[in-house]
């Protein structure tokens, strides 16, 4: 007779909410990385874009990329008593004796490092600029993936059948998406009038 089918739904539950926790933040990344592409080609030409029109995607980029960081720093909270990598970890160690010695890259730890400072920093001024702190899009993007190991390292289908690691052709179907999704909607705004040339994404508007 086959085996019966592994579940712990406890554990099923908090894999799967930090996997998709993972997999937005891929959806962030790409979507930014979609809109660095298309940077000069809505500046002029027939896809260009009028002003008010840069302005709600340098808005977007914005709240795009705080989601990034906030979902990263989310995920990796080491004092939170919330679903992080952490804290399903210490699940996994206590309930199923399952120990993971999974180590960040040095680039990582100080990528996160930086992160729980600027979150620090601004629960405690309101004021994210005042951290004085940036953080590239690059360096996100690498601990990301970090993080994704991590928890692919945390995947045991011994203990519930159900779960799975997050596989290269995920991120590769994510990515796709992002630049499909971007590219129709962008090849559709040139029925905007474009007459009012905009400025690049990443300028200030007065």
């Amino acid at each position: 007779m086959p085996n019966p089918t592994l579940s712990d739904i406890t554990y099923y539950d908090r894999y799967i909410e930090l996997q998709s926790l993972i997999i937005n933040a891929y959806k962030d990344f790409y979507i930014l990385k979609e809109f660095d592409h298309y940077n000069n080609q809505v500046s002029k030409g027939t896809l260009a874009l009028p002003k008010c029109s840069f302005s709600v995607i340098k808005h977007i980029c914005q709240l795009v990329l705080l989601d990034l960081g906030l979902t990263l720093w989310k995920l990796t909270d080491g004092n939170s008593e919330s679903n992080t990598l952490k804290s399903i970890n210490t699940y996994l160690r206590t309930e199923h004796h399952k120990l993971c010695n999974y180590s960040y890259s040095a680039p990582t730890k100080h990528t996160l490092k930086v992160l729980d400072d600027i979150r620090n920093e601004y629960l405690a001024h309101n004021d994210i600029e005042k951290t004085g702190i940036e953080i590239s899009v690059s360096s996100l993007k690498a601990a990301l993936d970090d993080v994704k190991d991590h928890l692919n390292s945390l995947c045991y289908s011994d203990i519930d059948s159900r779960v799975q690691i997050i596989e290269n052709q995920i991120i590769f179907k994510e990515s796709y998406e992002m630049q499909l999704g971007l590219a129709v909607l962008l090849n559709n705004a040139n029925t905007i009038d474009s007459a009012e040339r905009g400025e690049s994404i990443g300028d200030d508007h007065a």
